[in-house]
């Protein structure tokens, strides 16, 4: 039995992959716990999350300080650009981006419907195998007390809204309803061109939507909008909201808020249409 079979016989799901994207089959992402299924293809594989996380360091040199100062923190996976993943166990609450010293060094895969891309897989670039670094049927290690701190509580940038319960919407003006504390909607605008299909329309931006990208579709990468006025949503799915706010920088408390995000009601009333 493969490596990959047996990862699924303890629990891990396994998402079927074309390069780094989904292999899609109606629209919907190709996650698998067969393993008739997973012997049968012959492309990349990644590994969903949600029951743990995958600290994915882009800058292996701030890793390396990071260590330094919050204490060692095993790497998992070396990818096939050299870079390192480190699996951990499930923390409620951690971000999608961390910085160190003022500067982006990586994103965190946790959401059930984010993956990881995983060995044996080859890197469509460079065409160099992904490794694991550990026996991966090993329990995953817990994050040291130091990083956990650090990642929840010690992130500039990523302010946090206060909002109105989505129950206690009815009959309230969206002006009053809401309090925002945290980008501008020109600062969200400008996050938003730097997003992957970025184009600039009349009502805003449009670009894909991660949400419907962890799903396997989005081929025209337009799903997602950031309006004018700073709101932002899916076209698709309303429950995006979360996984577009993260991806233009903003940390949202639970549960999903939408401080300016996805209301079909309010968006009418504007006179803006996804």
């Amino acid at each position: 039995m493969s490596m990959l079979c047996l990862l699924v016989a303890l629990g891990f799901r396994i998402i079927l992959l074309r390069g780094k994207l989904p292999i899609s089959r109606n629209g919907h992402h190709w996650v698998t716990t067969d393993p008739d299924e997973i012997r049968r293809h012959h492309g990349n594989v990644g590994i969903m999350a949600g029951a743990h996380a995958v600290i994915d360091f882009d800058l292996v040199r701030a890793m390396a300080d990071m260590t330094t100062v919050l204490g060692p923190l095993q790497p998992t996976v070396e990818t096939g650009s050299g870079k390192l993943h480190c699996y951990v166990a499930h923390v409620p609450g951690l971000p999608r981006y961390f910085s160190w010293r003022g500067e982006k060094v990586g994103e965190i895969v946790r959401l059930p419907t984010e993956y990881a891309v995983c060995p044996p897989s080859l890197h469509p670039d460079t065409r160099r195998p992904y490794q694991w670094l550990v026996d991966p049927r090993e329990p995953l290690p817990t994050l040291p007390e130091a990083w956990r701190t650090y990642l929840l509580d010690a992130q500039t940038g990523d302010k946090r809204p206060s909002f109105i319960a989505e129950g206690d919407r009815t009959g309230v003006d969206f002006e009053d309803e809401t309090t925002w504390d945290g980008p501008s909607s020109e600062e969200l605008l400008r996050r938003a061109r730097q997003q992957p299909g970025a184009r600039e329309r009349s009502s805003g931006v449009k670009f894909q939507c991660p949400g419907c990208r962890a799903e396997g579709h989005d081929r025209h990468q337009d799903n997602a909008c950031v309006f004018l006025d700073g709101r932002w949503g899916c076209a698709v799915d309303s429950a995006h909201s979360r996984a577009i706010g993260e991806a233009l920088g903003v940390v949202t408390a639970e549960p999903v808020p939408t401080p300016q995000g996805y209301d079909a009601r309010v968006l009418r009333r504007l006179g803006l249409r996804l």
